[in-house]
């Protein structure tokens, strides 16, 4: 008696087209969903929000955003390089899409500025080193600092004094002293700072005082000894400060 042969036994296709299915119902819904970013998403308002001296229709202007620009594909790294390129006494931008229609704009203005002090003019500088503005022929309010030469200034770049390795320490130690009196809330009391001496840099201080340190020095620590000082002296004492000695003050009182 003649045995029956057994069938191969196949695997079934609809597993393999689902996957297909799958697939490219997502490539059509991100498809789909792409097409309604770009044709309905589109820009009817512009905010901005921490800024003072400059308007909303200012900053809004320098940001080249155009009303029905679409929301997707604004550039924010060339929006916020718009603003702060054009409005010199804003320091930070940020950027963000608020669905369906509005673009804000966060800025964080410069409050704060010290002079300084060129054979031509006075720059008014922020803490972060940023030129805000040129005064021609106009003497130097305090806060300022003298001593140093600017390598061809523009409003709104960063300070430059050089390309060498000196120059670029000399305003390294100049922003480092400049954020570390903020920060301890001594910059009312400083008058001007001079670096015109390579050995070491001088301020004068709350009137009474004119204080010495080392470049490139631990300036948050050496202005709290300052503090340390002026407090264990008497309120009629003036004279000079050195502390370019590590772990040392040294006072020399006026003659």
């Amino acid at each position: 008696m003649a045995r029956k042969r057994k069938r191969g036994s196949r695997r079934p296709h609809h597993g393999y087209f689902g996957t297909v299915l799958k697939v490219l119902s997502s490539v059509v819904a991100l498809g789909a969903v792409a097409v309604a970013a770009v044709v309905f998403f589109r820009v009817e308002y512009i905010e901005v929000t921490g800024n003072d001296r400059y308007s909303q229709e200012e900053i809004a202007s320098a940001s080249a955003i155009a009303l029905d620009d679409n929301l997707f594909l604004l550039d924010k790294p060339t929006i916020e390089r718009n603003v702060l390129e054009q409005m010199p006494y804003i320091e930070a931008v940020n950027v963000e899409r608020a669905l369906p229609s509005t673009v804000v704009i966060h800025v964080e203005e410069i409050t704060t500025t010290v002079m300084l002090a060129q054979t031509d003019a006075t720059w008014r500088i922020s803490l972060g080193g940023k030129l805000v503005e040129r005064i021609d022929n106009a003497m130097p309010e305090m806060p300022y600092v003298a001593g140093v030469q600017l390598l061809a200034p523009t409003v709104g770049t960063l300070m430059t004094l050089g390309e060498d390795a000196q120059d670029i320490a000399l305003r390294d130690s100049l922003l480092t002293l400049l954020g570390a009196l903020e920060s301890l809330g001594m910059l009312d009391q400083l008058e001007y700072i001079d670096m015109s001496d390579e050995s070491y840099l001088v301020i004068e201080y709350g009137g009474r005082f004119t204080v010495r340190f080392a470049y490139e020095d631990d300036y948050v620590y050496k202005l709290r000894s300052l503090q340390v000082v002026v407090e264990q002296l008497e309120t009629n004492e003036m004279g000079t400060i050195d502390l370019t000695m590590d772990g040392k003050a040294h006072f020399i009182p006026s003659a």
